[in-house]
């Protein structure tokens, strides 16, 4: 259900909070539900200047070829 709050009174402001609350109690059951695929899932992808990208389930790795130019001097 949606509904309207009137943020200018304290009772709206309270009535939005307490609505907040509610839907992440509901995103929590619901994330909890949620089943691992038992599996990682990963790509990697070659930029043009031969970086390597490796997207992984919680990082991203960039690998520069050895012969690439530091932007450093």
């Amino acid at each position: 259900m949606l509904d309207v709050y009137d943020l200018g009174t304290l009772k709206g402001e309270l009535c939005m909070f307490l609505a907040i609350l509610n839907l992440t109690t509901l995103f929590h059951l619901l994330a909890k539900q949620v089943q691992p695929l038992g599996r990682k899932e990963y790509n990697i992808y070659h930029d043009d200047k031969g970086v390597r990208n490796c997207i992984a389930e919680n990082a991203v790795v960039k690998q520069y070829p050895s012969n690439m130019p530091s932007s450093t001097t």
